[in-house]
């Protein structure tokens, strides 16, 4: 078990890392915790707590199975069989639970393990409580799934079994809380009676948290449809005030993702994931239009607004991950996990086109496209370095690290074998890296745009890569994101700027899972780019109009220009005021009378200085007149001459 190594396994990329363990991994600043329900050294194998560090070196953290110092401080029985993973609180602390053993022997147990290493019991099922009725009665028994870590810092769970109600299974399941004092409370008892009819039975998962504080769960059993222990089971919601609510009985008949009417899915087993907008989003083992009368399971949505939808049905025909057309996945005994992207990623415990149908693991992308990412139980490369069996039947969920990697695990397979072909393995698909993030050009006036670009590591996967982008300076605007499309390395998006009074330097960053990329983006204010007059020729003594043009839009303070002309035959302002957002000024010129052209150039300075040259002429003859064109001898006419401009001083 000490040698580890990561294999690249084309097609989907998926690398490999040989240990015995059913649960879904926990990934926390790179190292890696879980669980195995079998092995160890006690009983005949009753599991143990691994750890899988960021440098790939493997340590047994603890073994069940032994004799401890139980909750209530007596020598006795561990916890068996931790079929849950591993939750870490903030301070490195992992908790879990065990299907059985623990101070009664039988009905599991709820552990911890110190950030320093110290195991301890925090509670044992199976004893008497005070149930959520407000008697005394049994306590849960039969823990199957993780705990969660509340708003309040205590920890939540479920039992399969335990509870007041239904002498089937001895109860059907409890909702508990465990504070960090040490009380316990059970908060609901499965299997009684609500306004709409029978309450679900048995939840196989675990409780979630939306960002109100209110909590959810499915249960495997019961609610108002179908056969087994009253029902085919439903999704409940336990306010934080208290209040229980069944939102869905599975087992009915729905509109299926193929848009015909059919089954809908039946028996969950596992919890719900929950997205920003309060969604939430899960699975069923069994169900749907494919499969037969069983059903091969399918993945659903309860919108926020109470919206049930069926989002994929299993058990059909896909392509699958080696590029053939083949048989889907079936029956996700896992749960579903969100990406940032809001696409959904899990595994199914069968199907796929490999031997008996091994399962597989799948992306349905927020677009609703399905791919099949990995098919199970071919062949690969082990974590021992020989060619061996991969891993076969899943029955967890999966899990993202800060990086993107994406890690589960298979429950058979790899190359030491057993009965049912292996005892299973850890694998990982690396997920792309953000490299850089780039803009051009990377200066820019005011009021224009640059082109930003991303660039990752290796080409995005089929849901592709969201890149947060963000900008730490009001006068460069950016997306909210870009996405990085299936197959490429590089996505571009605009940056939009404002016209600035002097540089400012804004910096353009892009965050992809815990790595974020900056590039700096100068932003200009503008200068002079050109001056035009009209007329550019002129006869002393006429005005002649300047057009100064900036290269962008002034600034919040608007602009002030110089401007200068080198001959007394012109004369101007010496300042001209472009206001905010304007990107062009007018002025006046006054000429004087001369006596010969003159050659006057007109300056404008602004950051850059530009110029051009006003030509100012003497008057000349335009016209000639008579009052009188024909006369009499000794009859006088007047003549009149008109010339163009003023006469000069001397005539």
């Amino acid at each position: 078990m000490a040698r580890l190594r990561l294999i690249e396994m084309p097609p989907s990329d998926a690398v490999i890392v040989e240990v015995a363990t059913a649960s879904t991994p926990t990934v926390v600043t790179g190292n890696m915790y879980g669980t195995a329900n079998d092995g160890g050294p006690y009983g005949s194998g009753d599991g143990m707590v691994w750890e899988i560090t960021k440098d790939g070196a493997y340590i047994d953290l603890h073994d069940f199975g032994g004799t401890i110092t139980t909750a209530n401080g007596s020598s006795g029985p561990d916890g068996r069989i931790a079929n849950a993973g591993v939750t870490v609180d903030s301070q490195g602390n992992l908790y879990g639970t065990t299907l059985y053993g623990g101070a009664s022997g039988t009905y599991g147990m709820v552990w911890e393990i110190t950030n320093d290493g110290v195991y301890k019991d925090l509670h044992d099922f199976g004893g008497t409580v005070t149930n959520a009725n407000g008697t005394n009665g049994p306590d849960g028994k039969v823990p199957y799934a993780n705990v969660s870590i509340g708003p309040d810092g205590a920890l939540y769970g479920t039992t399969v079994t335990g509870g007041p109600y239904g002498p089937v299974y001895n109860g059907r399941g409890v909702v508990w809380k465990l504070r960090q004092d040490g009380t316990y409370n059970d908060l609901h008892d499965f299997g009684g009676s609500l306004s709409s009819g029978p309450d679900g039975a048995s939840p196989y998962g675990g409780v979630t948290f939306d960002s109100k504080g209110n909590m959810f769960g499915t249960t495997y059993y019961g609610g108002a449809n179908g056969q087994y222990v009253g029902g085919l089971g439903i999704v409940w919601e336990l306010t934080k005030n208290g209040a229980y609510y069944d939102i869905h009985d599975f087992g009915g008949t729905i509109v299926n993702a193929e848009g015909n009417v059919g089954n809908d899915g039946k028996l969950p087993g596992w919890g719900v994931s929950i997205d920003g907008s309060g969604n939430l989003f899960g699975t069923t083992c069994y169900g749907g239009p494919y499969g037969g009368t069983d059903g091969s399971g399918m993945i659903w949505e309860i919108t926020s607004n109470s919206n049930y939808i069926d989002l994929h049905d299993f058990g059909g025909t896909t392509t699958n991950a080696n590029g053939t057309t083949g048989p889907d996945g079936a029956s996700p005994f896992g749960g579903i996990t969100l990406d940032g992207a809001g696409n959904l990623y899990g595994q199914t415990t069968y199907g796929g086109p490999y031997r008996y149908g091994t399962g597989i693991i799948f992306v349905l992308t927020k677009a609703h496209n399905y791919i099949d990412l990995h098919d199970f139980g071919s062949t690969t490369v082990n974590a021992d370095g020989t060619v061996g069996p991969d891993g076969e039947n899943p029955n967890s969920g999966v899990t993202f690290d800060n990086a993107g990697n994406l890690y589960g695990t298979a429950t058979y397979g790899a190359p030491i074998e057993y009965n049912y072909g292996g005892f299973g393995m850890v694998w990982k698909i690396p997920g792309p890296q953000l490299v850089s993030v780039s803009v051009s050009p990377t200066s820019v006036t005011g009021g224009s745009t640059s082109t930003g670009t991303v660039t990752l590591s290796k080409a995005a996967g089929p849901a592709g890569a969201v890149v947060s982008l963000t900008s730490d300076s009001s006068n460069a605007t950016v997306p909210v994101s870009v996405t990085v499309p299936y197959g490429s390395t590089t996505a571009t998006f605009t940056v939009n700027t404002t016209a600035v009074d002097s540089p400012v330097v804004a910096n353009i960053s892009g965050t992809l899972f815990s790595t974020t990329r900056s590039a700096a983006l100068t932003i200009n204010p503008p200068v002079a780019r050109g001056l035009t007059l009209r007329p550019s020729t002129v006869v002393g003594g006429s005005p002649s109009s300047g057009l100064l043009d900036l290269s962008g839009p002034a600034g919040p303070s608007g602009v002030v220009v110089n401007l200068a002309s080198n001959s007394g035959a012109a004369t101007l302002p010496a300042t001209i005021m472009i206001p905010a957002g304007s990107s062009s000024g007018g002025f006046n010129i006054d000429t004087s009378v001369v006596t010969t052209s003159t050659s006057a150039q007109i300056t404008a300075n602004y950051g850059v200085v530009v110029q051009t040259t006003l030509t100012i002429t003497p008057g000349g003859l335009t016209g000639l007149s008579l009052s009188l064109s024909t006369v009499y001898g000794g009859t006088p006419s007047v003549g009149t001459v008109t010339i163009s401009g003023q006469a000069p001083a001397a005539g």
